[in-house]
């Protein structure tokens, strides 16, 4: 979580630090998580929708 502002009070050179430290990590990760997202997408086009039988296999009772 980032360390919030107090009601008027400033941040400490540190705490900025942290803020702006944790924005870039949290950036890399939304950026992966989105990239894991969409290369996921095109996988649900390939399962199977039915549970027809394959072509030439007939069961008769």
């Amino acid at each position: 979580m980032p360390v919030k502002t107090p009601k008027g009070a400033t941040l400490t050179a540190d705490q900025k630090c942290y803020n702006l430290l944790q924005a870039a990590l949290r950036a890399v990760a939304e950026r992966g998580n989105a990239l894991l997202k969409r290369d996921r997408a095109p996988l649900a086009d390939l399962t199977p929708t039915s549970t027809r039988s394959p072509a030439g296999s007939t069961s008769h009772s």
